[in-house]
């Protein structure tokens, strides 16, 4: 008797053991689920800090083109007085920085496709930072026209860079969402900037805004330095030069959807543009004349924005 109740309560010991080493086995299931899904969390959040970093440095250095264009736009009457020119001769100041932005973009996009997005859009800051100074201190117009061609090649460095990086980390939907973000800060440079710059002439005069330009081209280039990797390895780099960036281009001109966006871009863009800083608007003294932005301009933008806000919410499409 005493053997079988001996045999009985080692099973029912052992009953008990199995019992609580599958309580134990299944909180440790539970625990590491609920470990699994904070780690998750976090990384979630971490790639969206990474991203929200990321959107806000590419923006910064995506403005910098509508920046060189709309911020000193307030002090043309000022340039045309100190430096005693004519306002067609100021206006070939803005002429000369579009023409480089442009043509800027054909030589920095194919270069930093064969050593890499880093480096050129270092250069490019650093450069067109430079460019910014020396448009601060130049005694005549056509010199400030000579700086301004170079400040607008310096500046399509950050404009074609930006956007290239965008296409090194992501494709399809993701892309396409991160390119809307980038256009929602990059939007507010032409909205912002002439009411900063005109803030800027309240303080000193359309020297300083040239400062301006060069400060925050600086701390784009510090930022990039310190916190921006490269994005386009050596194994993803092409050896191809300017001839095949021409017949990208020539294939491209015989794309007739393509055509056909860019002439409607061209369009809202030429429409838009002529408006912008050409009414004055004067009160007693002319001498008090301020440039204005046109409201459709501002409207023009503003649906932009609205645009690239409602894509971000689209579901992707496959």
């Amino acid at each position: 008797m005493v053997s079988g109740g001996t045999r009985a309560g080692k099973r029912e010991s052992g009953a008990c053991t199995g019992g609580t080493l599958a309580r134990d086995a299944r909180a440790g299931a539970t625990g590491h689920t609920v470990t699994s899904a904070v780690q998750e969390e976090r990384a979630r959040a971490r790639g969206r800090t990474a991203t929200l970093q990321l959107v806000v440095v590419l923006g910064a250095v995506n403005a910098i083109g509508p920046l060189s264009i709309d911020m000193y736009l307030p002090a043309f009457p000022e340039i045309s007085r100190t430096l005693g020119s004519t306002a067609s001769q100021v206006q070939l100041t803005l002429t000369a920085c579009v023409a480089g932005l442009a043509l800027g973009q054909l030589v920095v996009g194919p270069l930093s496709d064969r050593i890499g997005r880093r480096v050129p859009l270092i250069a490019a800051m650093t450069t067109y930072s430079v460019a910014s100074l020396l448009c601060a201190v130049a005694p005549s117009v056509p010199v400030l026209i000579g700086l301004r061609l170079v400040q607008g090649l310096a500046g399509a460095g950050g404009v074609v860079i930006a956007r290239a990086i965008v296409r090194d980390l992501h494709t399809g939907a993701a892309a396409v969402r991160l390119f809307s973000s980038l256009m929602l800060v990059t939007g507010l440079a032409p909205i912002l900037a002439p009411l900063v710059g005109g803030q800027v002439l309240e303080l000193t005069t359309w020297r300083g805004i040239f400062v301006v330009l060069a400060a925050l081209s600086a701390l784009i280039a510090l930022v990039v330095l310190a916190g921006l990797r490269e994005t386009l390895p050596p194994e993803r780099r092409t050896r191809q030069g300017m001839a095949r960036t021409l017949a990208t281009m020539g294939d491209l001109l015989h794309d007739r959807w393509f055509v056909g966006h860019e002439c409607a871009v061209l369009f809202r863009v030429t429409s838009e543009r002529h408006g912008i800083f050409r009414r004055i608007v004067s009160s007693v003294d002319p001498d008090a004349a301020v440039f204005t932005k046109t409201p459709p301009s501002n409207c023009s933008s503003i649906r932009l924005h609205v645009g690239d806000a409602i894509n971000l919410k689209l579901p992707a499409c496959t």
